[in-house]
């Protein structure tokens, strides 16, 4: 009964993340370059929230850590820390191809490569706490962006990465 019980939550677990992919990927083509679309912004991260909860809870923890850096960048785009640019939407976006590529893996108990989506997930952290160029390129990224610090969302960790980049940028 237990593992019956524990099937269909899992079947519902992956309809629903799928459907939140799709919805995900709808705000994300109608978002506009240079947006701060709050209302879009807010569904966006809810997709990606949740999904990142029922990975969690379902113990898929390649889904999970990747989905928490999407968190991280979309709470910095929230915040307005980091702007809409058409590199970012462009990285969430191959991102959305990733987690639903991870989901099916999972849905069909295939064992996911160590390695999956970790060039876009350097991409996206590199957003999060590196420096954007004047062209918002990935490739204009301060190349010590992807520390793991600056993924951490925690409020103590952001200020330690702050109070590291203004010293780096002093010592120039």
């Amino acid at each position: 009964m237990f593992s019956d019980d524990m099937d269909q939550f899992r079947d519902i677990f992956f309809e629903e993340s799928f459907d939140l992919l799709h919805q995900m990927e709808d705000l994300l083509i109608d978002f506009d370059e240079g947006s701060q679309d709050t209302e879009k912004l807010n569904g966006i991260f809810r997709c990606a929230h949740s999904i990142n909860g029922g990975s969690g809870a379902f113990g898929f923890s390649k889904i999970t850590s990747f989905t928490h850096i999407l968190e991280a960048l979309l709470d910095k785009m929230r915040d307005g820390e980091i702007n809409a640019c058409q590199d970012v939407i462009d990285l969430l976006l191959k991102s959305v191809d990733i987690v639903s590529n991870m989901l099916k893996s999972e849905q069909a108990n295939e064992t996911i490569a160590e390695d999956y989506g970790s060039e876009i997930a350097e991409k996206l952290e590199a957003f999060c706490g590196g420096k954007i160029g004047d062209a918002g390129s990935v490739d204009n990224i301060d190349a010590n962006a992807t520390d793991a610090n600056a993924v951490d969302n925690s409020e103590s960790n952001n200020a330690v990465s702050t109070a590291d980049n203004n010293a780096a940028e002093a010592e120039e």
